[in-house]
Parts: structure tokens; sequence; C-alpha cells
């Protein structure tokens, strides 16, 4: 029986997070996002930490928690649930945020996000799936049949592959407490731009 969700025995942890492409985290208080969207779930910060990832050349990022609640099977359905982040994060960046999540027994989920409301969704269940005999033996076929699944047309819309797009959600390169400090200077060094990036709601340069 094929692995439908790692077919390269790509093992990710926790299964699930946010995706939003960014020219720089200028004006961007991630951190403070973050934290104000666990509290308004009703779930402390303590012990909570975010992981961010950047593709710099496409310049796609992505963002998780890392805390107790996310440990366990099944620890993918509650990205299914949780949303106040990219609600949040939608209504202070000028692109949609996608927020992702993935039950390798059971199913993937990606769902978009626009000025705090969701905007799109797409939801496979594995269990539905009947793989041609050709996708059954070939790794090649198989792959090229993923790019139509949820995860592999958001990897598309990224210029990225399937594969890819999960080794972003799979190698943080930042972990920053939501017990600490923003992480500006963090996130600066992470997604350096030369022309920034401005927050929704933050005042322009002047005239």
């Amino acid at each position: 029986m094929r692995d439908l969700a790692f077919p390269r025995k790509l093992q990710l942890e926790p299964p699930g997070g946010y995706f939003v492409r960014l020219d720089s985290f200028e004006g961007l208080d991630l951190v403070g996002l973050a934290r104000q969207a666990l509290v308004s779930e009703g779930l402390t910060v303590d012990g909570v930490a975010l992981r961010v990832g950047v593709h710099r050349k496409r310049k796609v990022v992505h963002v998780t928690y890392d805390g107790p609640f996310l440990h366990g099977a099944g620890a993918g359905r509650w990205f299914v649930e949780h949303h106040a982040l990219a609600t949040l994060l939608s209504c202070r960046v000028p692109s949609t945020v996608q927020t992702w999540a993935l039950d390798p027994a059971a199913f993937e989920e990606v769902c978009t996000w626009g000025n705090g409301r969701r905007v799109g969704g797409e939801r496979l269940d594995y269990a539905k799936v009947e793989l041609p005999e050709e996708a059954e033996s070939d790794d090649v076929a198989f792959e090229r049949l993923q790019r139509h699944w949820p995860l592999g047309h958001l990897a598309y819309v990224f210029g990225l592959t399937r594969v890819e797009l999960l080794q972003l959600a799979r190698t943080p390169t930042l972990r920053l407490s939501l017990s600490d400090g923003p992480g500006v200077e963090q996130l600066a060094e992470l997604l350096p731009s030369a022309s920034p990036y401005r927050a929704r709601g933050q005042p322009g340069p002047k005239p």
C-alpha cells in the first residue's frame, strides 16, 4: 500500500501551519499576532514558540506553532479547527494566507484567508483516493498525480514542488518563544528586502 502523504518518507512535526508570500517582515509583529491568536482561542502562550522558515527565492514564508497542544497523533487536525492566526495575519499583509493541515492516515487540507475571512479551500480524504495502476508502482507518475491535490496545487501557486513545499515546513530556520520579545532582528535577517514591506495599518514614508 503506497503512503499517500509521504511518498519519500518526509516526516513533519507538527503537520500543519501557515504559508504566506512576503517581501520582508518589516512592520509586521508576527510574534505579537501569534500570541494574540492563541489568547483569543483560550490557550496559554507559556512554553509555546513560533517556528519560521523562508524560501528566499520565492519569498514564501512558513509559520507554525511549537507547543504541547501539537504533540501526538492527530496534531494536524488542530490547524483545521483553529484559524485565529490566519484571520489576524490576513488582515495585516497584502497577500492571502494559506493554512494547511495533514493527517498522514486520513487527509490533507488547504484553506485560503484574505482580509480576515476564509475565501477558499480544498480538502482531500485519502480514503476516497483511487490510484491508477501506474501511480501505484511508479513514483514519477504518483508525484505527477499529487500535483492536483491540495498541497500540490498550493506548491504550484508558489512556484515550488509539493516536496519542496513540505520540506520548507519541515525545516524551520528560526524558533521564537512567544514569551520573549518580538524577534524583529532575527526575522529581518531571515528575509532581507531592498524594497521594504509595510504591513497594513502602518504609516508610509513621509513625502
